[in-house]
């Protein structure tokens, strides 16, 4: 699973232009934020889990906001941020998790920030209880402080951070992690069909992997068509027939979802976007018996050429949170069609 957030980030923010070569000062800072508040990072690292020791440097975390307007504590900044965090790997825990956070920066130079984030963390931990193999879902807090450096004036910079999270009834966990971020600038694209309310109906097509969180299974190919509206503010719904793929053992399942998302341009021609809801489904491995689960997104969409033409490639990365138990994760490449 962190390869497929790794890789959405990584289209996210190698698709970007650096967007001018302004000298560094609080008074550009303040005119980018006040115009966009975009946010996007890719943060690794290690720490201790409580109850599984080292997490094995495999700590992971992807987040990405929206700044919003006017001030917080000491007149810093507020932004909302969507976390998708992987605690990495200790002994018998294999947990991650999303998490929305309200995170507050206060400016401590033209290129240091500090900032400090907490909000609630829905948690699913694959591990063994009484010698029987379970995700483990939870709801808990993640708090997060850290430090910003901008080492240009483009708003990439590296963020060092640590994270704290607290499960009531299961283990806790610290660690330290540190990579990469970008503020961007104009991020509110009235151009953009993601930002567009008068834009028709999308149809998406797409396929890849699905891991079933559990030990011996296989990965399995998936498919997916889906059709999805967008709406003013950042806003979109839609309704996808899916095929997870067979795992040879617990999953064989396929389905209809329904999701509504938050989505926030970052480019005139980039969307990253947070999506979530019911999922209905039959598992051919299971009860056979149609089971309501959620379906959680994130995705990154990128427009081929002009407005136009009406196209889009997009990178998936979706956890079923099952209501037997039998969670899995899905990474996916798509294409998409705006239908007029």
């Amino acid at each position: 699973m962190k390869k497929a957030w790794t890789y959405a980030l990584a289209m996210a923010v190698g698709s970007m232009s650096l967007q001018g070569h302004a000298q560094m000062n609080d008074e550009n800072l303040d005119i980018n934020l006040k115009e966009t508040g975009a946010y996007v990072s890719n943060t690794y690292g290690n720490g201790y889990n409580s109850e599984g020791g080292d997490m094995q440097n495999r700590a992971l975390e992807v987040r990405f906001g929206k700044e919003l307007k006017g001030r917080g504590p000491g007149d810093s900044k507020v932004r909302i941020d969507f976390i998708h965090y992987n605690e990495g790997h200790p002994q018998n825990n294999h947990r991650d998790g999303i998490a929305t956070q309200v995170v507050f920066r206060k400016d401590i130079s033209d290129r240091v920030k500090a900032e400090f984030g907490i909000g609630p963390y829905f948690t699913m931990n694959t591990t063994t209880v009484d010698g029987v193999e379970l995700d483990d879902k939870r709801l808990g807090v993640l708090a997060t402080a850290a430090v910003l450096y901008y080492f240009t004036s483009n708003g990439w910079h590296i963020r060092a951070q640590y994270n704290h999270v607290n499960v009531p009834g299961a283990s806790r966990s610290d660690a330290v992690l540190v990579g990469l971020g970008k503020d961007f600038g104009v991020s509110n694209y009235r151009d953009s069909r993601d930002f567009d309310p008068n834009s028709s109906i999308w149809l998406n097509v797409a396929a890849g992997n699905t891991i079933t969180n559990h030990g011996g299974t296989n990965p399995s190919a998936n498919a997916q068509i889906e059709l999805k509206k967008y709406y003013g503010g950042g806003f979109a719904w839609s309704v996808a027939a899916i095929h997870e793929g067979d795992d040879d053992v617990r999953r064989d399942r396929d389905g209809v979802a329904v999701q509504a998302w938050y989505v926030q341009p970052v480019t005139e021609k980039t969307s990253v976007s947070a999506g979530v809801g019911p999922y209905f489904a039959v598992n051919k491995r299971g009860s056979n018996n149609v089971e309501l689960n959620a379906l959680v997104s994130v995705r990154v969409e990128r427009t081929i050429g002009s407005k136009k033409l009406g196209l889009k490639v997009y990178v998936d990365a979706s956890r079923v949170v099952s209501a037997s138990g039998d969670d899995t994760d899905k990474f996916q490449f798509g294409f998409g069609k705006n239908l007029k």
